[in-house]
């Protein structure tokens, strides 16, 4: 039963890495553009998002990956593809949340 615990929680804080790392991975392929009159897509720019991007699927799939072996009877693509949507769905309504707010702040049209 501790066991259990222990590998759920490592599970949960897997998750909460792997939101934050893909939330900021997103925010640097997506929104962080190059210096002035630079292409959008600048080498030096882009791999500081692809990095945290590419460890935020590891750690997702590590928490999918511990919450199987927490004992829970289901498959392991299951629980990884949970994973995957809860971390998804969190990360999008934080990025809606941020573009809410900075529309009624009046930064955005």
């Amino acid at each position: 039963m501790r066991g259990t615990i222990t590998l759920r929680l490592f599970s949960v804080l897997s998750v909460a890495l792997g939101c934050f790392f893909l939330y900021f991975g997103t925010g640097m392929l997506l929104v962080v553009p190059g210096g002035p009159r630079e292409s959008y897509l600048d080498w030096q720019m882009v791999k500081y998002g692809i990095a945290p991007t590419v460890l935020s699927v590891l750690l997702i799939c590590l928490a999918g990956w511990l919450w199987h072996r927490s004992g829970e009877p289901s498959t392991l693509s299951a629980y990884v593809m949970r994973a995957f949507q809860m971390a998804i769905a969190a990360v999008v309504l934080l990025w809606v949340g941020l573009i809410i707010i900075a529309h009624l702040r009046g930064q955005m049209p």
